[in-house]
């Protein structure tokens, strides 16, 4: 038997360190221990490792190693001449080489992401170097370098053994140690566009093994790993026999044993549910003056596809008729194929064409797919919760804006009616009323009870998790049909329902949401996923003017509708209770008491993968879930009045709109070039209405910001950065009350159909502890809380469906849509061959699978789209999209860790770009560059990356805006690219003003 490789892995903080360990892991064929540099000293190394490993592999890593205060382990390593072999990449490569005299320079025709040919050198015998056995010369890789070792380096003790050239520039790209196993290159072999990245590994295995049998250096740690070995399989035996079976057909089998049920009643009969969508949502859950969202699967491909309006269609990239006369060649199979004129009219890519086949019904491809489903919902009902959560600094009055700062974790249940009791308490039965046998939600109210949890180990992606295993796999379905055909002209008392026992949306669709949480991550909550990831704790950026803006929150909805846009399906969901539940403990837990009260305990920082201590859903949180007989019936009733008075309004609905076809977009101007009217700076006509957007920065602060993240990324640390800035634009209009911002959204969505889109009303208010808090005041949360988020995002960020396949679609790579035909395929073309983009685009392909190789098994993790086009109503964008299955001991939680925030928002490496951004950028970016989306019962989990999105809170509206810099941005380009971003979320709100109110506009930028 062959006995694996241990490698000891070196992690310098990079975003790539994952895609080498996943080659090593499947080469070794065990995975390798890894540590950060700062983590031990050279004493502690040799006590705990030398003895057990087998080489040593220096990650790629940010900064010039002549300066890095972070070196000592690895130089002690080279001083002391260890014999072990020693493999460094990028950084790695730099630091060896410069402690062996070779002077460190900047790489003069820089280009991060750039594919180089790398040339490899032959010895004094004419041989390569055996760590390029079997590899081609002239073999492509990318390179991330913005340094480079001079090549006047000592070659009594180095060989260079590969160089390339790019743009007359010679770059060293490799070298070896002349009388010990250390190796090195600058380029990073594991790149999903790298040639031959299995074998320069496996290369490294074979040289580990023949230098240990040469020099007899086997040790025992070969019993170690026999014994390691055969724990991990009988490990893995374990944990097989250990899954429990969580589909839905368990759930109907095991009806009696559920403590919950969903009733969800199928609506069918609608013909163009895209179309009714806004209408539904406005008549049953909006309410300005509570707390409502909308997960609105937006993208105008549904239209097309309900519809069959032709003109919108030949717009379209997604469609069927996908018969582009180079990339269709796959769909010449169908009818209308065929068709040169229609054919050329459409331009999706090749990969999205290919997708397209075979389908009966013609609609699933990968953009339907990704919009097929919206989901709504409110806080109202007994069983609904709502989660908000806080960074705080403990023993300064809950003050926000510190290095220390843990979560604050406020659990909000709505105050009941007849103000008897509280919710968090086991006599709400006593708000019942007799006539209805159902609570008393006053209709008009929006006040919510509240209960605290301040800790210094809380996580909120564990305490959501801990929440939802109450319900996984501890629920049946009572499923019913209704028809709006059949009973369009009945009244609600003769409503007819039919049984179902099968649906793709309940039973076969692995992305949809029967009920869980919904909500959001601003981008802040990366100090909690930096704190259990890396152990680390940052500095918290400070803004005054959203301090009572929750880093996240989610709601949890009792009553919920669900929107198959392909299937013209809309179900009507509820939850309820099927008996009492029990106490989970029969003596009250002091700890946990305490921990109500808000007191904390020692801070320690923890591996992503670990539980948290003493991390228990406190009693307060389940009172309302433990109901009695009577609340039971309560709920039930409740749910029963819900169904009812919503399917009187869905039936209005398509009363009202069986006559129209679809929806238009009115007069927007010329939307394709984001001309929605005209706009004028200077003086205004009439004061009364008006509009007003100001930057946060004038041009020449966020050029010199361009120029401050260039100077970064030269000094090598840093391969790119996403920049931002924000804008505000504040509104004075004669009747404040009378902006609604639902319509609002209406008119945008119009305007930009895109995939990932929502809208959010928050609005609540809260019973404050006067004793507790001075004067009724809380310094970090607020009593009351109103705001509102319009997303018009097109990028998803990260989602598992319930067969634990997790993907991201990155976007990075953006240009207008052309005026004619012709210049449209033009710009495509541009696109596709902009080295700019594409570097941009990849850089952030090779983070992300960084990341999904933390939390997938192996062999699962694919780049399954590299550089696509998808075409929307404005522009044309560059998309790649990674998948992976995740491990089964990997949850929600561990995935929002691991991946949080986007990697397109922050730039890579991650760790160091998202603390460079924060140094430069001063403010927090709030809502913007977070992430909404759900979390469902059954595990499973969609959130897009919020960007185009409007935030709106009094009368101010803040807009987010930004993009990816490297060496090669030009500042004013850069400049003009975040406003043209900008513009296209505020020139329609600017539009919406004007013809709704006949507000004048100004900008001020």
């Amino acid at each position: 038997m062959i006995k694996p490789v241990i490698s000891l892995f070196i992690d310098n903080f990079d975003s790539y360190s994952y895609n080498i360990i996943y080659f090593l892991q499947k080469i070794n064929g065990i995975k390798p221990i890894v540590i950060y540099p700062d983590e031990i000293n050279y004493d502690e190394f040799l006590e705990k490792y030398n003895n057990k490993i087998d080489n040593i592999i220096i990650s790629p890593g940010y900064g010039n190693p002549e300066e890095n205060k972070y070196n000592n382990l690895i130089i002690n390593i080279l001083k002391n001449n260890l014999n072990i072999p020693i493999l460094g990449i990028c950084y790695g490569h730099q630091l060896i080489c410069n402690f062996y005299g070779g002077k460190i320079k900047k790489v003069k025709n820089m280009f991060h992401g750039n594919i180089n040919i790398i040339h490899i050198n032959k010895d004094e015998n004419g041989k390569y170097c055996n760590l390029f056995n079997n590899i081609k010369n002239d073999f492509k890789a990318t390179c991330y370098n913005s340094l480079k070792v001079s090549k006047h380096i000592n070659t009594s003790i180095l060989d260079i053994i590969c160089y390339s050239i790019y743009l007359n520039e010679y770059i060293l790209m490799g070298i070896k140690h002349k009388q010990l196993p250390y190796y090195s290159v600058q380029y990073h072999p594991e790149s999903v566009v790298s040639e031959y990245s299995y074998q320069f590994f496996e290369n490294f295995k074979n040289i580990t093994i023949d230098y240990h049998k040469k020099n007899k250096t086997i040790r025992f740690r070969q019993l170690e790993n026999d014994l390691f070995q055969t724990y991990i399989k009988n490990k893995q035996i374990s944990d097989i026999n250990n899954v429990k079976d969580i589909s839905f057909n368990n759930c109907l089998n095991n009806a009696s044993e559920k403590m919950y049920e969903l009733k969800i009643v199928k609506v069918i009969g609608i013909e163009n549910l895209c179309n009714i969508s806004y209408d539904i949502f406005q008549n049953v859950f909006y309410n300005k003056d509570d707390i409502c969202f909308w997960l609105d699967s937006n993208n105008e491909i549904l239209y097309e596809q309900n519809q069959g309006e032709k003109n919108q269609g030949e717009k379209n990239q997604g469609e069927k008729n996908q018969g582009e006369k180079n990339q269709g060649e796959k769909n010449q199979g169908e009818k209308n194929q065929g068709e040169k004129n229609q054919g050329e009219k459409n331009q999706g890519e090749k990969n999205q064409g290919e997708k397209k086949q075979g389908e009966k019904n013609g609609i699933f491809n990968d953009i339907v797919n990704s919009s097929r489903f919206s989901y709504m919902g409110n806080a109202r009902g007994t069983l609904s919760d709502v989660v908000e959560y806080y960074f705080v600094t403990p023993g300064n009055d809950g003050e926000k804006g510190g290095k220390n700062e843990y979560g604050a974790i406020i659990n909000l249940k709505r105050k009941d009616r007849n103000k008897t009791t509280s919710h968090f308490s086991h006599q709400t039965q006593n708000n019942i009323s007799e006539k209805n046998n159902c609570l008393n939600f006053d209709e008009e109210n929006n006040t919510y009870e509240y209960q605290e949890i301040i800790k210094p180990n809380n996580c909120l992606v564990k305490y959501l998790n801990k929440k939802l295993e109450k319900y996984k796999n501890n629920f049946n379905i009572n499923l019913s049909t209704f028809d709006i055909n059949e009973n369009i002209k009945n009244n609600d008392s003769n409503y007819s329902y039919s049984p179902f026992d099968k649906d793709d949306f309940i039973f076969n669709n692995k992305d949809t949401c029967l009920l869980g949480y919904i909500g959001l991550f601003n981008y802040e909550y990366k100090y909690e996923t930096i704190k259990f990831l890396y152990g680390k704790n940052f500095e918290h950026a400070k803004n005054k003017d959203n301090e009572y803006l929750p880093v996240s929150f989610f709601i949890f909805p009792q009553n919920f509708i669900a929107l198959d846009l392909v299937t013209n399906c809309l179900y009507l969901i509820c939850l309820e209770p099927t008996k009492e539940e029990k106490e989970e403990n029969g003596e009250k837990d002091e700890k946990d008491e305490k921990d109500e009260k808000g007191e904390t305990t020692k801070a320690r920082p923890s591996d992503c993968s670990h539980e948290m201590e003493n991390e228990r859903i406190p009693k307060f949180a389940n009172k309302i879930n433990k109901p009695c007989d009577k609340i039971c019936a309560s709920i039930k009733k409740e749910n029963e009045q819900w169904v009812q008075e919503t399917l009187n309004k869905i039936v209005s609905i398509v009363n009202k709109r069986s006559d129209q076809i679809g929806e238009k977009n009115g007069n927007f101007g010329d939307e394709k070039n984001g001309n929605f009217g005209d706009e004028k700076n200077g003086n205004f006509g009439d004061e009364k209405n008006k509009i007003v957007f100001s930057s946060s920065l004038s041009k020449d602060k966020y050029i010199e910001n361009v120029k401050k993240c260039k100077d970064k990324i030269t000094n090598g640390y840093s391969y790119e950065l996403c920049l931002t800035t924000s804008f505000k634009g504040k509104y004075y209009i004669s009747d404040k009350n009378s902006i609604d911002m639902l319509d609002l959204y209406k008119y945008l969505r119009k305007i930009n159909k895109v995939s990932y889109s929502c809208f959010i009303n928050y609005n609540r208010k809260l019973i404050i502890n006067k004793n507790k808090y001075e004067n009724g005041k809380n310094k970090y949360f607020s009593e009351k809380l109103e705001f509102n988020i319009l997303c018009l995002s097109p990028e998803e960020f990260l989602r598992k469906n319930k067969n634990n396949i997790i993907r991201s679609k990155p976007i990075k790579g953006t240009i207008k849509r052309g005026k004619t035909y012709e210049e449209d395929l033009k710009l495509i073309k541009e696109l596709k061959n902009n080295k700019k983009e594409i570097s941009e685009n990849l850089m952030i392909v090779d983070l992300t699978t960084n990341d999904f190789h933390r939390l997938c098994k192996m062999d699962t993790v694919k780049v399954t789209k590299l550089f696509d086009i998808e075409s929307y109503t404005f522009l044309h964008q560059m998309v790649s999209e990674i998948i992976g299955e995740s491990n089964n001991s990997k949850d929600f939680s561990d995935a929002i860790i691991n991946i949080f925030p986007g990697g397109s928002m922050t730039g890579s490496p991650k760790l160091i770009s998202m603390a460079i951004l924060q140094e430069i950028e001063e403010l927090p970016r709030g809502i913007y560059s977070g992430s909404v989306g759900f979390i469902s019962i059954e595990g499973n989990f969609i959130f897009n990356i919020i960007i185009r999105t409007a935030i709106i809170q009094n009368n101010i509206i803040s807009i987010g805006a930004g993009g990816a810099i490297t060496v090669k941005s030009d500042e004013n380009a850069e400049y003009d690219e975040m406003v043209l971003k900008f513009k296209s979320i505020s020139t329609p709100i600017c539009s919406y003003f004007k013809e709704r109110y006949n507000a004048n506009v100004q900008y001020i930028i």
